[in-house]
């Protein structure tokens, strides 16, 4: 016969709720807590009271949403789930580096939205679960051994409306005296606001939650003008656009790296843009800002669902468009082309239904053989991490020993290195079947492949790791990527591109804001959105505007 386990303690919810989220604002805020005792001597009167009081703002912070949101049978409930949440949110913020502001709040939601659960499983590891385990263990105890004093529904209301009303004041009391040299040492850290759990994640969801409401309510703005094709050559034109996942420039061998990761493209001619930046740090952000025509100055990723992109205006002009996923989704800019998610075509006998890049490659056969231009989208599963080691073939792990774990702090920061190399090495070997396949094919069509990767990534340099930093602050890890272009013989001919001259303006700074108007360029189409000075392969001595994203901070 099981014997219920008797409460030790039987506490008012009020006094249940302060236990627990003292709790919760000190062991989710460790980080926060070591960055600001070493940016201040705490132990001196000043530093001892920002530090205090920091804490006492957290904590009252974390009250407060206990007792708005908690009733007396669902505070232990809300509890338990706070816990687990702050426990992933502060693992990853202390472990790897990553802040959970808007864009990468949106690249949660979108995981969820599109039931990603590969990208969930590749970021769970032991030391995750362990961590949630151990920080949940408190106050899980808390609640098997203590019960909370049973009270009417109307003194519950008045109870929590009591204690959000004290807590408000007593914060009051204790920050304004200290408000001075409070708001000072923020004003002189904000970057550590970040940091400051669960606050900043909240705000950062609000203001995810404001804008998408905002641009939910807008109709969709279809490309409604004039586009045509206008080929000097009658002859047909076959592009590929491989959308990279996560590479960073200076892991090329192209780029100065001082590995061989381009072995096969060394051979391949094909022209490096050296200096390329993207238009954000995250997926979710870039891929829409990719195919904008409106440059990251005028991208708003909550609008953009609802505009038109480069793939409508090229469909618009009769170019047939198909986009082929082996990552994570489209963001919405394949939304009215055709679409092939390889997630859902994995043979049966590949352990784990794992992707992987080359599985792209018979599409070319598959959908470049009909009768008018066309543009293959492939979207590669790249270097995404932090499971590097499942996004290549164990023949191409060519530098050993390789970090084989989903939590990249575990290893050495040179089998992080190695295991992200060979996932460089892989995409070099791809690229280079992928030109091969239409470079077998230059007498039917003439054919191009451009490569662009959609962010970069921290491989642990600073203690950072992954990618999605707000691009303000965002490492030039995250910013800085490869871009690169092979163009067939005929098709340089056919368009009067010199080679040597493209080679020339290839050192010149680059970003995502040219991609979707040199795509427009390369199938000569004609409209009122596009913009010739951001074409990178204008004719003879065109001009090209400089990159408008700049790119990010140390």
């Amino acid at each position: 016969m099981n014997m219920p386990i008797k409460p030790f303690a039987v506490l008012p919810g009020w006094l249940f709720a302060l236990l627990a989220a003292g709790y919760l604002a000190v062991a989710g805020n460790l980080h926060l807590v070591g960055e600001i005792g070493s940016r201040t001597d705490v132990r001196t009167l000043d530093g001892a009271i920002i530090l205090g009081t920091t804490v006492v703002l957290l904590v009252g912070l974390q009250l407060m949403l206990l007792s708005i949101l908690g009733g007396r049978r669902l505070l232990k409930p809300l509890v338990i789930v706070f816990a687990v949440t702050l426990a992933v949110v502060s693992y990853f913020d202390r472990s790897l580096g990553v802040i959970f502001d808007t864009e990468m709040m949106r690249n949660v939601v979108d995981t969820i939205r599109e039931r990603n659960r590969q990208e969930a499983m590749d970021l769970a590891s032991w030391p995750l679960f362990s961590y949630v385990l151990l920080f949940c263990l408190p106050p899980a105890v808390l609640c098997m051994l203590v019960d909370i004093r049973p009270v009417r529904w109307l003194v519950d209301i008045r109870n929590r409306a009591v204690t959000t009303v004290l807590t408000i004041v007593v914060l009051a009391a204790i920050i304004a005296p200290a408000f001075r040299d409070l708001s000072y040492f923020w004003r002189e850290n904000r970057d550590l606001r970040v940091h400051a759990i669960p606050l900043f994640p909240i705000l950062s969801a609000g203001r995810l939650a404001r804008h998408s409401y905002a641009a939910g309510k807008s109709e969709f703005h279809a490309f409604e003008s004039a586009a045509a094709q206008s080929h000097a050559v009658n002859r047909r034109v076959v592009g590929v656009l491989v959308v990279g996942e996560t590479a960073r420039a200076d892991h090329f061998s192209m780029n100065g790296y001082a590995r061989d990761t381009n072995a096969y493209l060394a051979g391949d001619g094909v022209v490096n843009f050296s200096h390329a930046v993207a238009c954000g740090t995250s997926t979710a952000y870039s891929v829409p800002c990719m195919f904008s025509l409106k440059g990251r100055d005028g991208f708003d990723p909550d609008a953009a669902e609802q505009e038109f992109n480069v793939l409508d205006v090229l469909a618009a002009a009769g170019v047939d468009i198909a986009w082929i996923d082996a990552n994570s989704g489209c963001k919405g800019v394949c939304r009215r082309v055709t679409t092939i998610d390889l997630n859902e075509r994995i043979p049966a006998e590949r352990l784990e239904h794992q992707v992987y890049d080359e599985d792209l490659v018979p599409f070319i056969e598959k959908f470049a053989d009909g009768g008018g231009d066309a543009l293959l989208v492939m979207h590669m599963i790249g270097s995404h991490g932090p499971a590097y080691s499942a996004r290549y073939p164990d023949r191409f792990a060519r530098f050993r020993p390789f970090c084989t774990s989903a939590a990249p702090q575990e290893c050495s920061q040179e089998e992080v290195v190695n295991a992200y190399d060979n996932t460089i090495a892989y995409t070099d070997y791809v690229l280079h079947t992928l030109i091969g396949e239409l470079r077998a094919r230059e007498d039917e069509y003439d054919s191009f492949l451009l490569y662009v990767s959609d962010h970069g990534e921290s491989l642990g340099e600073n203690g950072v790791y992954l990618h999605g930093w707000p691009y303000s602050i965002a490492p030039r890890e995250q910013t800085e990527i490869p871009m690169l272009v092979w163009l067939s013989t005929r098709f340089a001919a056919d368009h009067s591109l010199s080679m040597g001259r493209l080679r020339a303006r290839a050192a010149s700074p680059v970003s995502h804001d040219n991609v979707s108007h040199s795509l427009l360029g390369l199938f000569d189409v004609e409209a009122d959105v596009y913009e010739p000075g951001l074409d990178i392969f204008r004719p003879a001595d065109a001009g090209l505007t400089i990159a408008r994203a700049a790119g990010g901070g140390r």
